[in-house]
């Protein structure tokens, strides 16, 4: 596989052209390239895996300022791992909360991301 820098040396010499305006388009034209390409497939090698602890009352937690995007969740409790569902839904997210404001429970089942949080209920 290819660097970028290799990549965009090889288009330089296939263009032959080394004007500043083109490079920089070139330039553009692969970030955008391996974007589309990162976001099209499920690549494993751009997971990464994060834990936290958390605490009793408390719903919102900051994400780990290198995750992007969340594939999944769990929640262990007791040593059993407890998967939990995202809503993508704010009115329902807002709904939950509102209908239950005082449940509580160990066993989470929704989680809901915010900007940079990730908010559990309950």
């Amino acid at each position: 596989m290819l660097t970028f820098t290799e990549l965009h040396t090889r288009a330089t010499n296939l263009i032959s052209d080394s004007d500043s305006a083109t490079q920089t388009l070139m330039q553009d034209i692969l970030n955008e390239g391996y974007h589309e390409i990162l976001q099209e497939w499920d690549w494993p090698f751009t997971y990464i895996s994060s834990t936290t602890t958390t605490t009793a009352s408390t719903q919102a937690y900051r994400l780990p300022y290198d995750i992007d995007k969340l594939k999944s969740v769990t929640i262990t409790v007791s040593s059993i791992a407890y998967p939990v569902e995202e809503v993508v839904d704010e009115d329902f997210w807002n709904q939950l909360n509102a209908r239950s404001a005082s449940y509580t429970s160990d066993i989470p089942q929704f989680f809901y991301l915010k900007r940079d949080e990730i908010l559990i209920y309950p």
